[in-house]
């Protein structure tokens, strides 16, 4: 084994993980993010570990990043009171810095720390070391000599796979992966050092690698001289973090990054999209528009369509008043749980998906279509912003063969005569249909905070009838009546199935407002996000299932608070809901 340090930290070990990477990786896992946007040039203040205090970031810099778990320490965190004092020699406490730009100060950092081991700042990196004792089971599988060839590299791959699955596996139940603020770091940072499980390993973007590995054999057969077998000569000249953004807006990774955050867990839920910013700025560089409270521009009315995949709970503001915290109920980041991704299908309808283990191509048949002229404001007396939807995706089906296409975009004939769409900004990637690109060479749009929505539209009074347990997700849903009774539609409830009784919402009278209409195809693959998909009523099954989106709403002091969506079968809401209404959504 690798001698250990007086802390018991395998201090050779890490420096050789490091060295390997970065011989034999290049520019790959550098973290070299050299594709900076306007208005930022690096960290503004280091730690300096060894005069303990801050000091001014020089840039450009090297520096290691760390992500951790706050817990219930009483550590000393730097706010604009204290910093002139923290950059005194030795002034600097136990807690490092709170640091913004997340995407960019983990994407750059020459390696992160993950301290994953505890749930409190103050605890060390490290559980107990005497469980090294306990190593002799691994030793033994990687201590097999020099390597022979292929048929040794294929076995430690094996050997060394199963224990870094054992890792993944207790890392994340861990408290460090339950936390909201870690999600990014993680996310971002192209080299890891992660301490937990009594334990310490290696993860980059080409390799992983663990404690109990005998790295003698491994740096001799990926030597200096072995980097084009470590990775593709392409990819060695292009830097990246620990997250790959494509240069087109890839809505189905958005609404999995999305299902996968929400459900993370916050100290103060008023944090929940200032957690969240980093990855939204990065994704903003290939989503035109930006996001609004979190929400895709573009694709604003599809992206409204978020459902819950279970119970869901209202986010309420700890540290600030309402009237100070943004967590508006129209969007995801007001609400406390897990999201059903496929709820967003409409808006990646652009995008060919497989099914899962099949091969086969999903052709989603589930269009969203724009009714309403949306505004956003983050206070009701501020400044009044359209949200700008682009045309390219409001008003789908595909536009003709022959028709025009948008600049930069071409046709491709395929067997069959189908017909695909590719970009120049990535020929090889193939579209059902053209969509926005963001020109890459003006500034983004950062992230936009705002609390209401406004909006003209159609509302109507409804009944509801019998609860049952939808097939798209773990959540109530409930039949939409008219006041004769008559099926009119579907709304899922924001609690689970098992939480409800059949007759706890029969005969509620509630208020309904249009947010947009939408249409889908008598295909079995669009069960996963219906709701109402086997109800005898579904008109479906005639060919083509029109609808129009809608909103159960609640209304407060004039404003009006998302209860649960759904949808209201097209003839039905054209006929009864015959009244507009000047709507904000709080």
């Amino acid at each position: 084994m690798l001698g250990l340090s007086p802390r018991g930290i395998k201090l050779n070990a890490l420096r050789d993980w490091l060295q390997l990477c970065y011989t034999n990786h290049g520019a790959f896992c550098s973290g070299e993010y050299n594709d900076q946007p306007q208005g930022w040039a690096g960290p503004q203040l280091f730690i300096d570990v060894q005069r303990h205090c801050l000091v001014p970031a020089e840039s450009p810099s090297r520096y290691v990043a760390l992500s951790y778990v706050w817990g219930n320490s009483q550590s000393s965190c730097t706010t604009r009171e204290n910093v002139d004092t923290l950059r005194q020699n030795g002034k600097l406490m136990d807690g490092p810095c709170q640091l913004n730009a997340m995407d960019k100060i983990y994407a750059n950092s020459f390696f992160t720390i993950i301290a994953a081991q505890n749930d409190d700042a103050s605890a060390g990196l490290y559980g107990d070391r005497s469980l090294l004792e306990d190593w002799s089971l691994d030793e033994e599988s990687h201590q097999l000599g020099p390597p022979p060839g292929l048929e040794w590299a294929l076995t430690n791959c094996q050997n060394t796979r199963q224990v870094m699955l054992g890792h993944a596996r207790r890392l994340m139940r861990t408290r460090w992966y339950s936390r909201a603020w870690t999600f990014q770091e993680h996310l971002f940072a192209p080299r890891k050092i992660v301490f937990h499980d009594n334990t310490v390993n290696w993860e980059c973007l080409c390799a992983s690698w663990h404690e109990g590995q005998d790295l003698a054999n491994i740096i001799d057969h990926w030597g200096p001289d072995r980097h084009d077998a470590a990775v593709p000569p392409r990819l060695l000249s292009a830097p990246r973090t620990g997250f790959h953004c494509s240069t087109w807006p890839d809505m189905f990774r958005y609404s999995r990054l999305v299902s996968m955050y929400n459900r993370r867990d916050l100290s103060f839920p008023e944090d929940i999209l200032d957690a969240f910013t980093g990855t939204l700025s990065y994704l903003s560089r290939s989503f035109e528009g930006g996001f609004i409270s979190g929400l895709p521009q573009f694709c604003f009315d599809a992206a409204l369509l978020w459902q819950p995949w279970d119970a869901l709970e209202r986010r309420i503001s700890v540290r600030r008043s309402p009237a100070e915290s943004i967590l508006p109920s129209w969007s995801w980041i007001g609400w406390s749980g897990t999201l059903n991704s496929e709820s967003w299908r409409s808006a990646s309808t652009y995008q060919h998906r497989e099914r899962e283990g099949s091969g086969n191509e999903i052709a989603c048949s589930w269009f969203t279509q724009s009714t309403v002229s949306w505004i956003h404001s983050e206070t009701l007396e501020g400044k009044l912003r359209p949200v700008r939807v682009s045309k390219l995706v409001s008003q789908p089906p595909l536009e003709a063969a022959n028709g025009e296409i948008p600049r930069g975009w071409y046709r491709q004939m395929k067997e069959g005569g189908e017909v695909d769409y590719r970009h120049d900004c990535d020929p090889i990637m193939e579209f059902r249909y053209p969509i926005p690109i963001r020109d890459q060479h003006r500034a983004h749009i950062p992230p936009m905070s705002s609390r209401y929505l406004h909006a003209k539209t159609r509302f109507g009074t409804f009944k509801l009838g019998e609860a049952y347990a939808s097939t798209a997700s773990a959540c109530t849903a409930v039949d939409i009546l008219d006041n004769n009774g008559g099926w009119c539609g579907a709304l899922r409830m924001n609690r689970s199935a098992s939480e409800d009784s059949r007759s706890l919402y029969l005969d509620m009278a509630v208020e309904l407002v249009e947010i947009s209409a939408g249409s889908v195809e008598n295909q079995a693959i669009e069960e996963q996000s219906f709701d109402e998909w086997n109800r005898p009523q579904c008109p479906r099954r005639s060919g083509c299932y029109r609808f129009y989106n809608v909103l159960w709403i609640e209304r407060i002091d004039g404003i009006a608070y998302r209860k649960a969506l759904g949808r209201v079968e097209e003839k039905t809401w054209d006929t009864l809901a015959d009244q507009m209404t000047d709507l904000v959504l709080g």
